[in-house]
């Protein structure tokens, strides 16, 4: 099975009209062992195989016998041990800090599952993300310390953590991970997201005798279009958690253009929505690229780097120099100049040390090529993909990523 194949039967499995957008014919290749095989690889990477499995098993139409229909279904048994583990840990987690008066925010896919999800099995989760307030944070890492969870082994990586980044990971031995956020962006990010928003507008949910709270839908509107820049647009299942958000909570809409606006997330909302509209059949307002303010020239490069073909492709931007424009493309104003001087002066980000597996910064690797050899290459990349647009006009992919800012109907 190709990529394109795996893309466009995984997408119309992940739409909530599945059963009317299927046909026999998209199905078939999961007739096959190696096909299925190559499907269920792809459907995992992009996050959405329970989704995907789910959908085939209660909604699509199939004429596959019982013993094929078993063997396409087969992962969810183990997808779905795994969810029950993970909420086991969640309850546990938030049972703990809740004896000692602690109530951080759930985030991303905790959240989700408790408020948007039918079944966990359909939104896998890595780790436990818990957004916590300042003068609660010392109080939470205590408690998660004595539940079994380690800090990082370096002092130095806990206080780069602490002094470049937005959270704290800690490592449970049984395999569980926990994320605690001071911040929702990094220092180095072109835009912001407000912490003591998301934590004064969280709201309560009830849940088989717990309760948590989670982000409010118009802020999980604004945190995924944050995360895609983070996946540089390679995920569809970011686009498949807005999608399912949007249906299923009521969506006060100026409220989200007004924090986009001001926290200079106009473009990666706008490209997000745009992307979940056209893929997903998403229902946005359709003059919300307008009211979030992002400009033509901002548009067009941003359609250059062919976003549809990145999510396919599950890398993002076809090469490095693309993730590096598109970096520039979804800033604003002074963001995007400031982010530019960045780049021109080869300044690394703070934490590169510790995404390289240093133990400190002194053992990491430095990069070359920076400054005016970058930004040379940064033209000269986008006057090529420039060059080649109209090539892609001569196929269906490429009109689809070209012609992504369509008006909404």
């Amino acid at each position: 099975m190709k990529i394109g194949e795996a893309f466009e039967l995984t997408l119309a499995l992940s739409r909530r009209d599945a059963s009317e957008q299927l046909d026999s014919d998209q199905l078939r290749p999961l007739g096959r062992a190696a096909d299925r095989g190559a499907f269920h690889a792809y459907a995992m990477r992009q996050g959405v195989l329970g989704l995907v499995l789910s959908a085939f098993r209660s909604r699509a139409p199939h004429g596959f016998d019982a013993a094929t229909s078993s063997a396409i279904t087969a992962p969810l048994r183990t997808l779905a041990q795994q969810a029950r583990l993970w909420d086991m840990e969640r309850d546990r987690v938030l049972a703990l800090l809740a004896r000692e008066g602690l109530s951080p925010v759930l985030l991303k896919g905790a959240a989700l599952r408790l408020t948007t999800y039918r079944n966990p099995v359909e939104r896998p989760v890595g780790d436990l993300d818990l957004l916590v307030p300042d003068a609660e944070m010392d109080r939470v890492v205590e408690r998660l310390v004595a539940a079994g969870y380690r800090m990082p082994d370096s002092q130095a990586v806990i206080d780069g953590f602490r002094d470049h980044h937005f959270h704290l990971p800690l490592h449970h031995p049984n395999g569980f991970e926990a994320e605690l956020h001071w911040a929702l962006t990094p220092d180095v990010s072109t835009h912001r997201l407000d912490a003591r928003e998301f934590i004064a507008r969280a709201e309560r949910v009830e849940f088989g005798g717990g309760v948590a709270r989670v982000p409010c839908a118009e802020h999980m509107v604004l945190h995924l279009s944050s995360q895609n820049t983070e996946d540089h647009f390679s995920k569809l299942r970011r686009l498949v958690d807005l999608d399912r958000v949007i249906a299923a909570h009521p969506i006060d809409w100026d409220a989200v253009v007004a924090e986009a606006r001001r926290g200079g997330l106009g473009a990666p909302v706008a490209l997000s929505l745009q992307l979940s509209h056209r893929l997903l059949g998403t229902a946005v307002p359709s003059d919300l690229v307008r009211r979030l303010g992002v400009g033509r020239a901002a548009q067009a490069a941003l359609a250059l780097l062919t976003p549809v073909s990145g999510i396919a492709r599950g890398t993002g931007p076809e090469r490095g120099l693309g993730a590096f424009l598109q970096e520039i493309w979804l800033a604003a104003g002074a963001a995007r100049t400031q982010h530019l001087r960045r780049l021109m002066a080869g300044e690394e980000e703070p934490l590169e040390w510790v995404w390289q597996g240093a133990d400190d910064p002194d053992g990491a690797r430095r990069r070359g090529g920076t400054g005016a050899r970058l930004a040379l290459s940064l033209a000269l990349y986008q006057c090529w993909i420039a060059l080649c647009a109209p090539l892609g006009l001569a196929t269906d992919t490429g009109r689809r990523d070209l012609g992504v800012w369509r008006t909404l109907p």
